[in-house]
């Protein structure tokens, strides 16, 4: 969805505060850092909104979990 970018992405707080470590995003493998910047990218060049990008994971998620999945947050 087309949207206005949002800014400060990366300075979120509360629940959707970005995982970090030492004040630097943590990733639990090193490709999970990939998947993370092309959301940011798209999101920043105005392509998609984050709160939709992020309503969106939040449906399929749920549907996964709902459904006996195992897989990690950046592979759904």
């Amino acid at each position: 969805m087309r949207g206005t970018p949002d800014l400060g992405i990366s300075a979120m707080t509360g629940d959707e505060a970005l995982p970090r470590k030492n004040g630097e995003l943590a990733f639990n493998e090193p490709w999970e850092d990939r998947p993370f910047g092309l959301a940011t990218a798209l999101t920043e060049s105005g392509v998609f909104n984050w709160a939709d990008f992020r309503d969106r994971l939040v449906e399929v998620s749920a549907a996964v979990d709902g459904h006996g999945g195992e897989t990690g947050h950046y592979e759904r």
